[in-house]
């Protein structure tokens, strides 16, 4: 999300004081513990004036991955989405900023495109 970290109910849904939060370099990012699509995860973070996180380079990943694994703020949470999709056109990944998709790190097997919750595959990218 402002790269502000990503959420993935709604009731968790705020940016308030206590919010798990990390700053690297000038930037804060939130992780936001809702269950939520990523259309409402990226709707939540324009209504707090922030974006999902444009992670696009090692050492910011790294930290933020670190952030996320080691922060025991929720255990729960399955991943939390990133400013990343391809609803576009298939298989072509863009970041919501409109900066380019240069660099990668994904997980093995991925992006898998499952079809297990939707039969159009997905679309969207989480990190975890």
């Amino acid at each position: 999300m402002t790269s502000q970290m990503p959420t993935t109910d709604a009731e968790h849904m705020t940016h308030e004081p206590g919010t798990p939060s990390i700053t690297v370099g000038c930037q804060t990012y939130y992780a936001f513990s809702a269950k939520v699509t990523w259309q409402t995860a990226m709707d939540h973070c324009i209504s707090l004036n922030m974006e999902l996180a444009i992670v696009n380079k090692g050492s910011l990943s790294r930290a933020i991955r670190d952030f996320l694994n080691n922060g025991n703020f929720d255990g729960h949470v399955k991943g939390y989405w990133i400013g990343l999709h391809d609803r576009n056109v298939e298989g072509n990944y863009e970041w919501l900023n409109g900066e380019d998709f240069v660099w990668t790190n994904w997980a093995k097997n991925q992006p898998s495109n499952a079809t297990k919750k939707s039969p159009d595959g997905q679309d969207c990218v989480k990190m975890w």
